[in-house]
């Protein structure tokens, strides 16, 4: 075998090897990522598990986000006045003073495209080239938004931004933000089923306690003349 193939020989299994050792670390990141997700739905289930005030709830599940997501922003959207209107409901990084003016009509703006289509909105910011806002409340113009959809019914919209030290965000942060989005609107379908069904026990005993109420003196007088 002359020197130049086997120089051949040898430039070719370099680069299988190289490509071997790329698909390697590739399947190797990949599992990593999906160990983590693994473990990021555990810790979903075991706070949806946990029973929380209809009221604080909203807040308990931004505080969530904002930790596991390392956020300096997040706000979660809930549907206002039928389906037209979303209001805050719970949120952090934003000038509480201005929170309770903010609403957003369905099909109008970012939470608004997000809640007319149900689809999410992910935006990546550097590798989008995205030009930068230059609003401080804004470390980048990184962003997620998810809608909060459950049997086809639409809750609210969870916007996510101001990744620690304004990290664009990645492929992974959505696909995780959906998941858990979804098993926070399948929380939230629950309580307003829950609701509903304690409205209706109140309705039927109401009902039962008039058909159950004694006759007027009048009643009893007619009933007394037919017999």
């Amino acid at each position: 075998m002359s020197l130049a193939a086997l120089e051949e020989q040898t430039v070719a299994a370099t680069q299988h090897l190289n490509e071997a050792y790329t698909q390697l670390t590739d399947s190797q990141s990949r599992l990593e990522h999906l160990e983590k997700t693994m473990g990021f739905l555990k810790e979903v289930f075991q706070v949806l598990a946990q029973e929380h005030d209809p009221d604080d709830f909203p807040r308990t599940v931004v505080q969530w986000f904002c930790e596991h997501f390392e956020l300096g922003r997040c706000s979660l959207m809930l549907l206002e006045g039928g389906d037209e209107t979303l209001k805050i409901a719970a949120q952090q990084g934003i000038d509480p003073d201005v929170v309770d003016g903010i609403r957003v009509r369905v099909g109008q703006g970012v939470a608004g495209w997000v809640a007319h289509h149900k689809r999410p909105l992910f935006v990546r910011g550097k590798e989008e080239q995205a030009p930068h806002t230059g609003k401080d409340s804004y470390n980048s113009d990184s962003f997620i938004s998810v809608p909060l959809t459950h049997n086809n019914r639409l809750f609210g919209v969870l916007n996510l931004s101001n990744k620690r030290d304004g990290e664009p965000f990645e492929e992974i942060d959505l696909d995780r933000a959906m998941m858990a989005g979804a098993l926070v609107a399948m929380s939230l379908g629950s309580r307003d089923a829950r609701s509903e069904s304690a409205r209706r026990g109140d309705r039927r005993g109401q009902r039962r306690a008039v058909g159950s109420a004694p006759f007027s003196s009048s009643a009893r007088s007619s009933a007394s003349a037919r017999t």
